[in-house]
């Protein structure tokens, strides 16, 4: 029976997106069923349930915004749970969570931001897979940028006179990545590490920073570090990764 239910539940989403996709063209209608259908398969539901105890919000976007999920033609949404690292789709009143160990592209159309599945190497040195923001890419490298939102348990008052801290959801540091000869690295923000990060160009690129004035602590300052790094050397990789 619960098989059944579950059959029942992902037809009735595959047919709300293709009610709701009717720009498309009759020759495309078969390959939005296929495509539609493979996701699903490959996907969990997600019951999504917001907690009122709680302040703030797991979710990077403050709604469901339009997207352009590469391989798709069905219109779709979507938001990024920087909490849990899950990209929630959404048609009608149906959500599923996008599989990181699938290749996605994930475009939100109304903030120009593109999420991308990788593997890369995190801050403490593991093996991870999920989605990251695309800050720059050119056909030599990618800036990539880890985005964080932490959970803080409420913190009870002690007495009459000191309130209670309730839990929330906040904003944690974004993290970024460099994508250098197919291999996705940390890209350190702090400009003493970054600078030893790339031993080959070392005295190069700490002169390059400090003649142009720029801060590791801007986004815009990253992407100029990242394409004269790219752009200075062919088989850069992070000193420890040598």
């Amino acid at each position: 029976m619960k098989n059944k239910n579950e059959m029942m539940k992902r037809l009735t989403l595959l047919a709300i997106i293709l009610i709701g996709s009717l720009s498309i063209e009759a020759q495309n209608y078969n390959v939005a069923i296929r495509d539609m259908q493979n996701i699903m398969d490959i996907n969990s539901a997600v019951n999504i349930k917001e907690r009122l105890d709680v302040e703030g919000s797991p979710y990077v976007q403050d709604k469901f915004e339009p997207i352009k999920l590469k391989g798709l033609e069905a219109k779709v949404s979507a938001k990024y749970n920087a909490y849990l690292g899950q990209m929630h789709l959404k048609a009608g009143e149906e959500v599923i969570s996008l599989n990181v160990n699938s290749d996605y592209e994930v475009k939100f159309i109304g903030q120009n931001k593109t999420y991308r599945t990788f593997s890369y190497k995190s801050l403490a040195r593991k093996s991870e897979r999920g989605f990251l923001v695309v800050i720059k890419e050119t056909d030599k490298f990618q800036l990539l940028k880890e985005e964080l939102i932490i959970f803080k348990n409420k913190i009870p008052a002690k007495n009459s006179y000191v309130r209670e801290v309730p839990a929330k959801y906040t904003k944690g540091s974004d993290t970024y990545y460099f994508m250098l000869n197919d291999e996705v690295v940390h890209f350190p923000t702090k400009k003493k590490d970054l600078i030893k990060a790339f031993p080959d160009i070392e005295k190069k690129l700490k002169s390059y920073i400090k003649d142009n004035k720029l801060s590791t602590k801007k986004e815009s300052d990253l992407i100029q570090i990242a394409e004269y790094i790219s752009s200075n050397s062919e088989d850069t990789k992070e000193g420890d990764e040598k």
